[in-house]
C-alpha cells in the first residue's frame, strides 16, 4: 500500500490549457521507503471539458524508487 500527498505548487491557465508543477511524498508502508518529487501537468479543454492531461514524471526516478521497492520486499 501508498500514501501520497500532493500540493500545486504552480498554475498558470491561458487560451485553453492548464500547467501545473505538482510536489508529492509517497510513502510505501510495508518498506517504509518515501519518495519524494514533482511532476507537470498540461491539460488542455475544449469548452469546459478536458480534451487531454498529460501528466509528466521523471521516469527514471520513478523507476529507481520502484526498484528499491521490489529489492526491499524481496528481502523480507
Amino acid at each position: 500500500m501508498l500514501t501520497s500527498t500532493t500540493t500545486v505548487e504552480q498554475f498558470a491557465y491561458a487560451s485553453g490549457i492548464a500547467r501545473t508543477k505538482i510536489a508529492f511524498i509517497q510513502g510505501h508502508h510495508r518498506t517504509g521507503l518515501t519518495y519524494v518529487g514533482t511532476y507537470r501537468q498540461i491539460v488542455m479543454f475544449r469548452g469546459l471539458k478536458i480534451a487531454l492531461l498529460e501528466e509528466l514524471h521523471d521516469a527514471e526516478k520513478l523507476r529507481a524508487f520502484w526498484n528499491l521497492v521490489t529489492a526491499e520486499e524481496g528481502e523480507r
